[in-house]
């Protein structure tokens, strides 16, 4: 299974199969395992810049004494993992 999967890693990203797909090839060699049991020994890899997460969501905090509502927006990029916070005040 992992020489499968270190094959995959080796492929540009449109010529990659998807993990259903490779999960169907690798019952047929013999393996008895889940998809998703097997999907888990996938790592994920990103390039710089190709990828990052985005959460946007309200909050309070208390500003000199008064409750003040804050829209919080939070990103994540996944290859160097720095977490930025952004807050807005309503």
């Amino acid at each position: 299974m992992a020489a499968c999967l270190r094959g995959e890693v080796a492929k540009s990203r449109k010529q990659r199969r998807t993990a259903l797909q490779m999960h169907i090839a690798l019952v047929s060699l013999g393996y008895v395992g889940s998809c998703g049991r097997m999907a888990a020994f996938v790592s994920l890899a990103f390039a710089r810049g190709d990828a990052f997460q985005l959460d946007w969501g309200q909050d309070r905090a208390a500003l000199s004494g008064e409750q003040v509502k804050l829209q919080v927006l939070q990103t994540k990029l996944l290859r160097s993992r720095p977490l930025i916070v952004w807050a807005y005040m309503l």
